[in-house]
């Protein structure tokens, strides 16, 4: 079996959004549920051999700088652990519990060199890659010449901050606690207006679809009518632990 990407979700997001569209909506890191994501500070910005920063780019500087995190858009999913050979992706029960409606909803597993091709064709794509865990986060640094700063800032400010993302995704937004550690997460990023929502195209990615232990069954008849094509399986649980249908 090829490698898999696994991304839980609610059924009514599956039903109602995934499965019609063909698509996989990004989500701003403001919205995340980990707090420590979206906690950049304008005074990570370097001023090395800056006399003094003009009072008006300052305050133009810091607002941009606050509003970074709203550019930035992040599709999540847990990937297979080669340092845990006999771990089941589907068998997170944290990822269940949190991402899937307590066990409602449903995991989604995606063939990972098919996903990561639709990515490499976002054209607002940042990265796509393995989150690395930190026991403490590494703070971003983003240093700016005067000079270039005070010839360009009018015009590319915000392509030169999508440049710098993309030479430190892992500093800036493939970090996170230790504590989260047990996710394995995979991440696919992109970099646009705030006011702009971003999708991956997943079509032809999915290789199955795992309904949770409480999920009603009726949802499975439903699905297999949306994408006849794919393989459609229940999590259950027997003296054995959990186990998925044939």
């Amino acid at each position: 079996m090829p490698p898999i990407l696994a991304h839980y979700t609610k059924i009514e997001t599956l039903i109602e959004h995934i499965l019609p569209s063909k698509k996989l909506k990004l989500s701003k890191l403001t919205e995340l549920n980990d707090p420590l994501e979206n906690r950049w500070k304008y005074d990570h910005i370097s001023y090395q051999g800056w006399k003094a920063p003009p009072e008006h780019c300052w305050e133009a500087l810091k607002q941009e700088y606050q509003n970074l995190a709203n550019c930035i858009k992040v599709c999540c999913f847990s990937a297979e652990n080669t340092q845990k050979p006999n771990a089941q992706i589907y068998k997170k029960m944290r990822m269940w519990a949190q991402y899937a409606q307590n066990h409602k909803g449903v995991c989604i597993l995606f063939d990972k060199e098919k996903l990561i091709l639709k990515a490499d064709q976002q054209e607002k794509l940042l990265h796509a890659g393995d989150v690395i865990y930190h026991e403490k986060l590494p703070i971003p640094t983003f240093s700016l010449e005067e000079d270039d700063f005070k010839k360009n800032y009018q015009e590319n400010y915000q392509e030169k901050i999508f440049q710098y993302l993309k030479t430190l995704p892992y500093e800036t937004i493939f970090a996170k606690t230790n504590d989260w550690g047990d996710e394995d997460e995979f991440r696919i990023a992109a970099y646009s207006k705030a006011e702009e929502t971003e999708f991956i195209d997943i079509e032809n990615c999915i290789s199955q679809i795992i309904l949770g232990l409480e999920t009603p069954s009726i949802y499975k008849d439903l699905i297999k009518a949306i994408c006849p094509d794919v393989e459609i399986r229940n999590l259950t649980h027997n003296m054995l632990g959990i186990e998925l249908s044939t």
